[in-house]
């Protein structure tokens, strides 16, 4: 035997064995891959997991603030402004035939006060008797219970009646009040017509001290005209002091009538012509009826009335008019509906503060046709 013979026989069943081998064992390769890639692919069962855990609970240390009340802020610097005075005029009082609104600036139920001159300073009002020429009167506020200096007199409201009767009785000589204390400040006034309110509105509107609501008294001075002519008479009441005066003759006193007090007793020598005078209420008070008085046409007759209030808490004056030979509706008392007395429209404003404190039906406040002026 050749050498090269045996080589050649083992070279070629070789190559057999080796390829049946690797057959087997890429099978057997395979297999595991196959097994391995289902294992991994297989999806496991979904498990859900909540995230709903229990709130936890803390303890938290409460905060103590500690205020240091040594410290203090800094005062800031104070600047101050300073204006040269000046001297205010003294002007003489012009004639103001204008229109007011006659709500006592607004703050008082009822108005008949009236209300500032418009424009004017206080050191304007020197003539206490100056009557306006337009359609005002101007009113004046005394104090009965303080010397012209302002010091204290301390009488009673008996004494204070007694001031006003002898007023009156001298035939409303200014003298007889010269001696008490009359405010700087003037109003001016369209209307008398006061419904019931508190006594200490009356030195309120003239900016007085409201704690002497007590033993004062406002006088109106005016013109009384009509640019028609008319004959009429007043028809009033008060607590506790309204009387009238036309021409130099008293022509109405619906002062307070009750039994201890001698406010009626004012102007006692005159006496009403009126029937049914004290018969129906006005207000808290039975109302009293006036003479009558003719208005020529465009013709002015001097004009005064006095309202003021005793011993101090409700007060109230109230004048209406009843034109002669005029028809007035009732009110559920039988009482005629009179309109209030005015010199000029009364404005809404006006209107709103007077039927504020009225009682229904005692007066005719929104349809005054009755107005005394000559234009």
């Amino acid at each position: 035997m050749k050498p090269g013979q045996t080589v050649a026989r083992v070279a070629k069943g070789a190559p057999s064995g080796v390829l049946l081998s690797i057959i087997i064992h890429a099978g057997l390769i395979a297999i595991a891959i196959s097994w391995t890639v289902i294992t991994i692919i297989k999806p496991r069962e979904a498990v859900f997991v909540s995230l709903v855990t229990e709130r936890p609970t803390f303890d938290i240390p409460e905060r103590i603030t500690r205020i240091d009340n040594q410290r203090r802020p800094q005062a800031s610097e104070r600047i101050v402004a300073t204006m040269p005075k000046t001297q205010e005029p003294n002007f003489t009082l012009p004639d103001l035939p204008g229109k007011g609104s006659d709500i006592l600036g607004g703050a008082a139920p009822g108005g008949g006060f009236g209300i500032d001159f418009p424009d004017m300073p206080r050191t304007s009002f020197t003539d206490p008797d100056a009557a306006d020429t337009g359609n005002n009167l101007i009113v004046t506020y005394y104090n009965l219970n303080r010397r012209k200096d302002g010091g204290a007199l301390n009488i009673d409201y008996q004494e204070y009646f007694t001031i006003l009767r002898d007023y009156v009785d001298s035939g409303w000589d200014p003298g007889k009040l010269a001696r008490y204390y009359r405010s700087p400040r003037r109003l001016k006034a369209t209307t008398i017509m006061i419904p019931i309110t508190s006594s200490i509105l009356g030195p309120a509107a003239f900016g007085e001290d409201i704690n002497e609501g007590y033993c004062w008294v406002v006088h109106y001075k005016g013109k009384l005209v009509h640019k028609e002519g008319l004959t009429f008479r007043f028809w009033g009441a008060s607590d506790d002091v309204l009387t009238v005066r036309v021409d130099g003759k008293t022509v109405l006193a619906a002062n307070l009538e009750w039994t201890g007090v001698d406010a009626y007793l004012i102007a006692n020598d005159w006496v009403s012509s009126a029937p049914n005078s004290r018969k129906y209420r006005l207000a808290s008070q039975k109302m009293v009826g006036g003479d009558w008085i003719t208005l020529e046409p465009g013709v002015p007759l001097d004009m005064e009335a006095i309202a003021g209030e005793g011993p101090g808490g409700e007060f109230h004056a109230q004048l209406l008019v009843e034109v002669q030979g005029e028809e007035y509706p009732l009110n559920d008392r039988g009482a005629p509906i009179f309109p209030i007395f005015a010199m000029e429209e009364p404005s809404w404003a006006l209107q709103d503060c007077i039927l504020e404190n009225l009682f229904d039906g005692e007066a005719n406040v929104t349809n005054v046709t009755t107005i005394f002026r000559d234009y």
